[in-house]
This record gives structure tokens, sequence and C-alpha cells, in this order.
């Protein structure tokens, strides 16, 4: 598979070749998010980031931020259905130490008649990241159907492998 780069606020992470790029457009050095996502829409990549100085004001490590934020979907059962929990694991991302959730979720999309919504089936997995040297902290989600699952997970893990929040940094 072709991989692009792309490069914003001093980090860089690599991309299928043929998926769609959408940085939002309000996104700064300190916060942001973007999605790259595949034509057909089964498969996508979200990154956002923001001051690490807020997580740092919540959270004492990584890997209570990410169960922290797995928590709080757990309680959302008004925007989700079951939650399963696949893996979840203390990994390094850039000589970062980083934490991975890996679930599998349902939620419910509304159409004309919102007596019959439809359950669209996902499998998340997110990765948090603290960076000290940009002062920003990261979280990279891989979306996907869970039969699509182990074809976004070779992208991901590509995505991860090239991800560098500050290969440019002046001090």
């Amino acid at each position: 598979m072709l991989y692009s780069l792309f490069s914003v606020y001093n980090f860089k992470i690599n991309y299928p070749a043929d998926w769609k790029v959408k940085l939002n457009e309000n996104a700064s050095f300190l916060n942001g998010n973007v999605v790259f996502f595949d034509p057909n829409g089964k498969e996508s990549i979200y990154i956002t980031w923001n001051e690490l100085k807020k997580a740092k004001e919540k959270y004492t490590s990584v890997k209570e931020h990410a169960q922290s934020s797995l928590s709080k979907m757990m309680n959302e059962k008004a925007n989700y259905g079951k939650i399963k929990i696949i893996e979840q694991k203390a990994i390094e991302v850039n000589f970062h130490e980083a934490y991975l959730n890996h679930i599998e979720l349902s939620t419910l999309r509304f159409g004309l008649i919102p007596l019959f919504p439809k359950t669209i089936l996902h499998s998340l997995i997110s990765v948090f990241i603290h960076c000290e040297k940009s002062q920003r902290f990261f979280v990279i989600i891989g979306d996907s159907h869970p039969n699509d699952a182990e074809n976004l997970k070779e992208k991901f893990q590509q995505a991860l492998k090239s991800f560098n929040c500050h290969f440019y940094y002046i001090e």
C-alpha cells in the first residue's frame, strides 16, 4: 500500500495515499483535529491534540487519561450501545509512553423516521500520547466496522509507526 505524508503544526504522520484528509479550520499548534478517511467511508483515522497542561490538570498519567476517556464512553448509554473491551495496554509511540484502548461498540443513527434507528457497529482503536517536548497530548483513533478491523489495523500501525509529535522543535 502507498502512503502519503501529512505534516502540520510540527507533527507528522503517514496515511493511505488514496484517502481524503480534512483538517479542522480552527486548528492551531496547541489544539485541533484532523481526520483521514477512505473514499468509501468504511475506515478512518482521527487525530486530536490539545495542551498537555489541560490533561495534567485532570490525570496523573497517560494510562489514567485513556481509562477515563473509556469510562466516560461507557457511562454515556444514550449515545452508545453495548461496549466490549477487546484490548488495553501500554505501548510506545515515537519514544513516548502511550496507552491503547481497543473496543467494539454500537451507535444509533436516526433516519427520517426517528422511531426506527439503524444500529452501526464500530471497532475503535485509540492511542493516547503525552508529549512533554511539544507540551501537547495527542489521541489517535482508528474507526472501522468490526468486519474491517484487520484491514484498518495495518493502516493504523503504519500511522503509529510514522507518527512524530515534535519533529521540528527549536529550543
